[in-house]
Formats: C-alpha cells, structure tokens, sequence
C-alpha cells in the first residue's frame, strides 16, 4: 500500500507519530469493526483501516519500505551518467556496461556492480564515484573495488563494485 494513502487513510499527515496512528486506528476499528456493524461495506473500510495501519506502523518504526516497482532487478544494466576513478572523469564513451549482479563477495549490500571498459583502463584504480540513471531516477554514491580483471598489461579491463550509497 502507497505509504501517503496509509496516512490519508487513518486520517494524519506524514509527520504523524505512532501514539497519533494508533488513536486513529483504534478510532477508526470500533467504527468500522464487522464484528459491530455487520455490512460488507464496512467489513471492507476495516480491512483498509487495519492495512493502513500496519504500513504506517512499519513507516514509522522501520523507514519507508522498498517500493517494488522500484526494486532493481539482478542483471539490469544502469546507464553511467558520471564516472570519477581516483579523482579522473572517466569518458563515457569508454564504458561498455555497468550491470548489478549478486555479489561473490561477503558484502554489506548483497549485490555488485560489473563494469567493464570498452578498451582497458590504463590510468589506475583509485576512488570510485558514480551517478546513474536507471528509468528516470539519478543515484550519486561512492564504490568499493573488490574486484579486477585486466588485460595481463596492467591495464584494466573490468570493475566489481560494491555501491556505497
């Protein structure tokens, strides 16, 4: 359920607090209880009313939920709007992908992102920043290296990250 829905639903606005939640949820259960009213129609607002309530009750204890739609799929490829290695911009005609895939590695987040290079990257490995575009939304966040692949050259031809965000 869309979090602002959860809020107009029990009445409150987004900086409400648990206690404020909990009245209005309690409020609302006696008036619309099915065991008290006895219709469909109101069987149905009760559901709503205790839905909204544990999705707000979850938004104030936890934080905002990751919305599903919004979930990055494993494998998806992120469109590399800015690339810093140690401190140099990294031409973006010289990135071949930048795709997330679950991380071999023992990390925080689960998952890596691969980069590879068109042609290798012969300046070194330094700090990682990127920003990235991924149907519509921008993320700007540091990386962890964790892993290389070179040409034999010293040269390098791909990147694991871990996305520090």
């Amino acid at each position: 359920m869309d979090i602002e829905r959860a809020f107009r639903i029990l009445g409150l606005g987004l900086e409400a607090s648990l206690v404020q939640a909990k009245r209005s949820f309690r409020l609302l259960s006696r008036k619309y209880h099915p065991d008290r009213t006895g219709t469909d129609a109101t069987s149905r607002k009760y559901k709503l009313v205790v839905d909204a309530y544990r999705a707000v009750q979850d938004f104030i204890e936890n934080g905002a939920p990751p919305d599903e739609d919004d979930e990055i799929e494993l494998g998806s490829a992120l469109n590399v709007v800015e690339l810093l290695i140690g401190g140099e911009a990294v031409p973006l005609d010289s990135i071949r992908s930048l795709i997330i895939q679950l991380s071999q590695y023992d990390n925080d987040s689960g998952i890596t992102f691969v980069l590879t290079f068109v042609e290798p990257w012969e300046k070194g490995v330094g700090r990682v920043v990127m920003v990235v575009e991924m149907d519509g939304e921008y993320a700007r966040f540091s990386a962890l290296v964790l892993g290389i692949s070179s040409d034999g050259r010293g040269a390098v031809s791909q990147l694991e990250l871990e996305p520090v965000f």
